[in-house]
């Protein structure tokens, strides 16, 4: 996935190529950007809460540069993108043949 770079199939990205009318998130509060999905929508608190307890129970902090550069943070945050089902092409994913059983156990 291409969350460092922003090239991703999120609003913001997607308007910038004209692929959709609107950067805007469908919570409203801010563009679909990686990090407004990441650390701020409220409309995927409990998918945060999950990734967010994997992630500590790495020891990785909960920063946006730990999330995109820590190549142990990879599979946790893979799996959040997957659960919010934002991207639509991973919709039906097995998270657990991926090894992402780590989030789903939070569930």
């Amino acid at each position: 996935m291409q969350l460092r770079t922003g090239r991703i199939g999120l609003g913001a990205y997607l308007a910038r190529i004209n692929r959709r009318d609107s950067a805007r998130c469908d919570c409203d509060l801010g563009n679909q950007t990686v990090a407004h999905v990441l650390l701020e929508c409220p409309l995927h608190i409990e998918e945060r809460v999950r990734m967010r307890n994997a992630l500590s129970g790495q020891g990785i902090s909960f920063r946006r540069d730990d999330l995109l550069t820590r190549p142990e943070a990879r599979e946790i945050v893979a799996g959040f993108m997957v659960e919010t089902g934002i991207l639509t092409q991973f919709l039906g994913t097995d998270t657990a043949a991926l090894g992402m059983e780590a989030v789903e156990e939070k569930s």
